[in-house]
């Protein structure tokens, strides 16, 4: 008999404060990023703070229109072992390094085969 007083109600996460049937009045914005990229979200028509910027789907920055979008950092290269040798040492350099290499390998090859 105890389990009466429960008749009608379930013990779920259904609040009953909602009502079902209104509708609030919502307000779309649109982002776009510097990829042209569109995104379109809903807010309530009487909101106050709406964000200048929101990140879109492919992570850039987007803005709402006449808002300046950040700038992109730039995007680092990776640089080979030549260009940074080259940084370091002058052609002329580099040259008379490499002759002296070759005469080094020359005579540990007549070395070798003696």
């Amino acid at each position: 008999m105890s389990d009466e007083s429960m008749r009608g109600s379930s013990m779920s996460h259904v609040s009953y404060e909602l009502d079902r049937g209104d509708h609030v009045a919502i307000q779309l914005v649109t982002y776009t990023c510097v990829e042209e990229h569109k995104t379109t979200l809903p807010f309530a028509a009487d909101a106050e703070d709406i964000p200048t910027t929101w990140e879109c789907a492919c992570g850039e920055t987007a803005g709402l229109p006449g808002v300046e979008l950040p700038e992109r950092p730039p995007i680092r290269t990776r640089r080979s072992h030549y260009e940074i040798v080259r940084e370091r040492r002058s052609e002329d350099e580099l040259a008379e390094i490499f002759v002296l290499k070759l005469h080094e390998l020359h005579h540990y090859d007549s070395i070798r085969s003696a």
